[in-house]
Protein backbone atom coordinates (compact mmCIF):
# COMPACT_ATOMS: atom_id res chain seq x y z
CA UNK A 1 0.00 0.00 0.00
CA UNK A 2 2.88 2.38 0.76
CA UNK A 3 4.44 1.65 -2.64
CA UNK A 4 1.21 2.36 -4.53
CA UNK A 5 0.59 5.48 -2.45
CA UNK A 6 4.09 6.78 -3.18
CA UNK A 7 3.72 6.10 -6.93
CA UNK A 8 0.38 7.91 -7.00
CA UNK A 9 1.88 10.87 -5.13
CA UNK A 10 4.76 11.10 -7.63
CA UNK A 11 2.34 11.01 -10.56
CA UNK A 12 0.13 13.85 -9.28
CA UNK A 13 3.25 15.83 -8.29
CA UNK A 14 4.42 15.58 -11.90
CA UNK A 15 1.00 16.68 -13.18
CA UNK A 16 1.01 19.65 -10.81
CA UNK A 17 4.54 20.62 -11.88
CA UNK A 18 3.38 20.61 -15.52
CA UNK A 19 0.51 22.95 -14.63
CA UNK A 20 -2.20 20.36 -15.25
CA UNK A 21 -3.56 20.52 -11.69
CA UNK A 22 -4.66 23.63 -9.77
CA UNK A 23 -2.98 24.91 -6.62
CA UNK A 24 -2.96 27.92 -4.32
CA UNK A 25 -0.59 30.71 -3.36
CA UNK A 26 1.15 30.30 -0.02
CA UNK A 27 3.69 32.33 1.93
CA UNK A 28 4.17 35.88 3.18
CA UNK A 29 4.22 39.11 1.18
CA UNK A 30 7.42 39.21 -0.79
CA UNK A 31 8.02 35.47 -0.44
CA UNK A 32 5.13 33.57 -1.97
CA UNK A 33 4.98 30.42 -4.07
CA UNK A 34 2.47 28.21 -5.80
CA UNK A 35 1.54 25.29 -3.59
CA UNK A 36 -0.76 22.24 -3.47
CA UNK A 37 -1.65 19.22 -1.37
CA UNK A 38 -2.34 16.88 -4.29
CA UNK A 39 0.53 14.49 -3.54
CA UNK A 40 -0.33 14.17 0.15
CA UNK A 41 -4.07 13.70 -0.36
CA UNK A 42 -3.90 11.32 -3.33
CA UNK A 43 -1.02 9.32 -1.86
CA UNK A 44 -2.91 8.92 1.41
CA UNK A 45 -6.16 7.84 -0.28
CA UNK A 46 -4.43 5.37 -2.62
CA UNK A 47 -2.46 3.84 0.26
CA UNK A 48 -5.62 3.43 2.36
CA UNK A 49 -7.60 1.97 -0.57
CA UNK A 50 -4.81 -0.49 -1.40
CA UNK A 51 -4.51 -1.55 2.23
CA UNK A 52 -8.22 -2.40 2.54
CA UNK A 53 -9.05 -3.71 -0.94
CA UNK A 54 -5.88 -5.39 -2.23
CA UNK A 55 -6.23 -9.17 -1.99
CA UNK A 56 -2.96 -11.11 -1.77
CA UNK A 57 -2.82 -14.22 -3.95
CA UNK A 58 -0.66 -16.19 -1.56
CA UNK A 59 -2.45 -19.13 0.05
CA UNK A 60 -2.11 -19.55 3.80
CA UNK A 61 -3.20 -22.07 6.41
CA UNK A 62 -4.63 -20.04 9.27
CA UNK A 63 -4.35 -22.07 12.46
CA UNK A 64 -6.96 -21.03 15.02
CA UNK A 65 -9.10 -23.38 17.13
CA UNK A 66 -8.57 -26.28 14.74
CA UNK A 67 -8.05 -29.13 17.24
CA UNK A 68 -11.10 -31.10 18.32
CA UNK A 69 -11.57 -32.09 21.97
CA UNK A 70 -12.56 -35.61 20.94
CA UNK A 71 -9.55 -37.88 21.78
CA UNK A 72 -9.57 -39.73 18.42
CA UNK A 73 -10.08 -36.60 16.36
CA UNK A 74 -7.45 -34.79 18.43
CA UNK A 75 -4.85 -37.45 17.66
CA UNK A 76 -5.66 -37.29 13.94
CA UNK A 77 -5.52 -33.50 14.02
CA UNK A 78 -2.07 -33.53 15.61
CA UNK A 79 -0.71 -35.75 12.84
CA UNK A 80 -2.45 -33.60 10.21
CA UNK A 81 -1.00 -30.47 11.76
CA UNK A 82 2.48 -31.92 11.50
CA UNK A 83 1.85 -32.65 7.81
CA UNK A 84 0.68 -29.09 7.23
CA UNK A 85 3.80 -27.69 8.86
CA UNK A 86 6.07 -30.01 6.89
CA UNK A 87 4.57 -28.84 3.57
CA UNK A 88 4.71 -25.16 4.48
CA UNK A 89 7.41 -22.93 3.00
CA UNK A 90 6.99 -20.29 5.71
CA UNK A 91 5.62 -20.05 9.22
CA UNK A 92 4.33 -16.64 10.23
CA UNK A 93 3.96 -16.20 13.99
CA UNK A 94 1.74 -13.29 15.06
CA UNK A 95 3.54 -12.86 18.32
CA UNK A 96 2.52 -11.13 21.53
CA UNK A 97 3.96 -11.59 25.06
CA UNK A 98 1.49 -14.40 25.84
CA UNK A 99 2.51 -16.49 22.81
CA UNK A 100 5.54 -18.10 24.47
CA UNK A 101 3.35 -19.23 27.40
CA UNK A 102 0.90 -21.25 25.28
CA UNK A 103 1.30 -25.01 24.89
CA UNK A 104 0.04 -25.35 21.32
CA UNK A 105 2.08 -22.39 20.10
CA UNK A 106 5.33 -23.91 21.32
CA UNK A 107 4.34 -27.33 19.97
CA UNK A 108 3.79 -25.89 16.49
CA UNK A 109 7.09 -24.02 16.65
CA UNK A 110 8.96 -27.16 17.68
CA UNK A 111 7.24 -29.24 14.99
CA UNK A 112 8.02 -26.68 12.29
CA UNK A 113 11.69 -26.44 13.26
CA UNK A 114 11.94 -30.24 13.43
CA UNK A 115 10.40 -30.64 9.96
CA UNK A 116 12.82 -28.03 8.62
CA UNK A 117 15.79 -30.02 9.91
CA UNK A 118 14.42 -33.25 8.41
CA UNK A 119 14.21 -31.93 4.85
CA UNK A 120 16.72 -30.45 2.44
CA UNK A 121 14.83 -27.30 1.48
CA UNK A 122 15.00 -24.35 3.82
CA UNK A 123 11.80 -22.99 5.36
CA UNK A 124 11.41 -19.51 6.77
CA UNK A 125 10.24 -18.72 10.28
CA UNK A 126 8.90 -15.16 10.54
CA UNK A 127 8.14 -13.65 13.93
CA UNK A 128 5.81 -10.68 13.45
CA UNK A 129 4.81 -8.84 16.65
CA UNK A 130 1.14 -7.81 16.68
CA UNK A 131 2.34 -4.58 18.26
CA UNK A 132 3.94 -3.50 14.98
CA UNK A 133 0.62 -3.50 13.14
CA UNK A 134 -1.01 -1.07 15.56
CA UNK A 135 2.16 1.00 15.83
CA UNK A 136 2.62 1.26 12.04
CA UNK A 137 -1.00 2.31 11.56
CA UNK A 138 -0.75 4.93 14.32
CA UNK A 139 2.48 6.37 12.91
CA UNK A 140 1.04 6.47 9.38
CA UNK A 141 -2.14 8.27 10.44
CA UNK A 142 -0.28 10.66 12.79
CA UNK A 143 2.31 11.68 10.21
CA UNK A 144 -0.37 12.10 7.53
CA UNK A 145 -2.49 14.30 9.82
CA UNK A 146 0.55 16.36 10.85
CA UNK A 147 1.70 16.88 7.26
CA UNK A 148 -1.82 17.86 6.22
CA UNK A 149 -1.78 20.54 8.89
CA UNK A 150 1.70 21.77 7.94
CA UNK A 151 0.80 22.02 4.25
CA UNK A 152 -2.57 23.73 4.68
CA UNK A 153 -2.18 26.10 7.65
CA UNK A 154 -1.74 29.70 6.58
CA UNK A 155 1.68 31.31 6.84
CA UNK A 156 1.69 34.92 7.95
CA UNK A 157 3.96 37.47 9.51
CA UNK A 158 1.97 37.77 12.72
CA UNK A 159 2.86 35.83 15.84
CA UNK A 160 -0.70 34.41 15.96
CA UNK A 161 0.16 32.29 12.91
CA UNK A 162 2.67 30.37 15.04
CA UNK A 163 -0.03 29.04 17.35
CA UNK A 164 -1.21 26.22 15.03
CA UNK A 165 2.37 25.15 14.36
CA UNK A 166 3.14 25.16 18.08
CA UNK A 167 0.12 22.92 18.60
CA UNK A 168 1.44 20.52 15.96
CA UNK A 169 4.84 20.42 17.65
CA UNK A 170 3.27 19.67 21.04
CA UNK A 171 1.08 16.98 19.50
CA UNK A 172 4.09 15.42 17.76
CA UNK A 173 6.10 15.45 21.00
CA UNK A 174 3.31 13.67 22.87
CA UNK A 175 2.94 11.04 20.15
CA UNK A 176 6.70 10.54 20.09
CA UNK A 177 6.83 10.12 23.86
CA UNK A 178 4.13 7.45 23.96
CA UNK A 179 5.65 5.72 20.92
CA UNK A 180 9.01 5.62 22.69
CA UNK A 181 7.46 4.10 25.80
CA UNK A 182 5.63 1.52 23.69
CA UNK A 183 8.83 0.53 21.89
CA UNK A 184 10.68 0.19 25.20
CA UNK A 185 7.98 -2.18 26.41
CA UNK A 186 8.21 -4.11 23.15
CA UNK A 187 11.98 -4.61 23.32
CA UNK A 188 11.67 -5.67 26.95
CA UNK A 189 9.12 -8.33 25.94
CA UNK A 190 11.57 -9.54 23.26
CA UNK A 191 14.20 -10.10 25.96
CA UNK A 192 11.61 -11.97 28.03
CA UNK A 193 10.74 -14.11 24.99
CA UNK A 194 14.38 -15.08 24.56
CA UNK A 195 14.57 -16.14 28.21
CA UNK A 196 11.32 -18.14 28.02
CA UNK A 197 12.31 -20.00 24.86
CA UNK A 198 15.65 -20.86 26.42
CA UNK A 199 13.92 -22.63 29.32
CA UNK A 200 10.65 -23.70 27.68
CA UNK A 201 8.99 -26.85 28.97
CA UNK A 202 5.60 -28.47 28.37
CA UNK A 203 5.20 -28.70 32.13
CA UNK A 204 5.47 -24.93 32.62
CA UNK A 205 3.38 -23.51 29.78
CA UNK A 206 -0.36 -22.77 29.76
CA UNK A 207 -3.03 -24.86 28.05
CA UNK A 208 -6.77 -24.28 27.88
CA UNK A 209 -7.78 -27.64 29.32
CA UNK A 210 -5.83 -27.01 32.54
CA UNK A 211 -7.29 -23.50 32.82
CA UNK A 212 -10.84 -24.91 32.73
CA UNK A 213 -9.96 -27.76 35.14
CA UNK A 214 -10.28 -30.37 32.34
CA UNK A 215 -14.03 -29.84 32.00
CA UNK A 216 -15.84 -28.88 28.81
CA UNK A 217 -18.63 -26.30 28.64
CA UNK A 218 -21.14 -29.12 29.07
CA UNK A 219 -19.35 -30.45 32.17
CA UNK A 220 -17.79 -33.46 30.47
CA UNK A 221 -14.26 -34.56 31.33
CA UNK A 222 -11.67 -33.72 28.64
CA UNK A 223 -8.21 -35.19 28.22
CA UNK A 224 -5.25 -32.99 29.07
CA UNK A 225 -3.48 -31.62 25.99
CA UNK A 226 -0.21 -31.68 27.87
CA UNK A 227 -0.42 -35.43 28.32
CA UNK A 228 -1.51 -36.03 24.74
CA UNK A 229 1.48 -34.19 23.31
CA UNK A 230 3.88 -35.95 25.63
Amino acid sequence: SMLFGTCAAVIVMSLFSLGLLPGFVRGVPGAQWFFSTWSLAIGFLVAIATFFFWKPRQEVFFDRICISEDPKLKALAIFSLAGMLKKSREMLVLWDPSWSDRLWCLFELAAFLKSENDQERQSALIMMPTFLGLCSTAVFLTVSAAMLGVTTLPIGGESASLVPFSGLLVFGALVGFFALMAFRGYFHSVDVLDEKLGSASFDKVICHCCECNHLSETGQRIECDREVLK
